[in-house]
């Protein structure tokens, strides 16, 4: 049996335009879906290329997003979070990031 198998990307040429599956399952146009994607570049970009972010202190509701006053990318309160717990366990300060973060005034909106 002399068979050659083919890897499966080499074999399936057909490829799939994720704009349009997007566009589809969302019901956004396709320029819509482009011009998101575009925009979370953007702002990867931006938050990727920041030293050290630094946002001010602010009531601020789980899921809302902030923008970090150096490089002025935005984040979720979610991910600012993991960025000040991964700031801390370097043994810096979380205010350095968000002053008063640790007293749990980032919070304080929800109580």
């Amino acid at each position: 049996m002399n068979e050659t198998v083919i890897p499966f990307n080499m074999r399936d040429r057909q490829r799939h335009d994720g704009a349009d599956e997007l566009s589809k399952l969302s019901g956004l146009s396709r320029d819509d879906v482009k011009s998101i994607w575009e925009e979370v570049k953007a702002n990867h970009a931006k938050l990727s290329a920041c030293e050290r972010h630094n946002f001010t202190p602010q009531l601020v509701g789980l899921g809302k997003r902030v923008t970090c006053n150096r490089c002025n990318g935005s984040m979720t309160l979610t991910n600012v979070g993991e960025y000040i717990r991964g700031y801390v366990a370097s043994g810096n300060s979380s205010d350095d990031i968000w002053p008063g973060w640790s007293a749990g005034d980032a919070l304080e909106g929800l109580r």
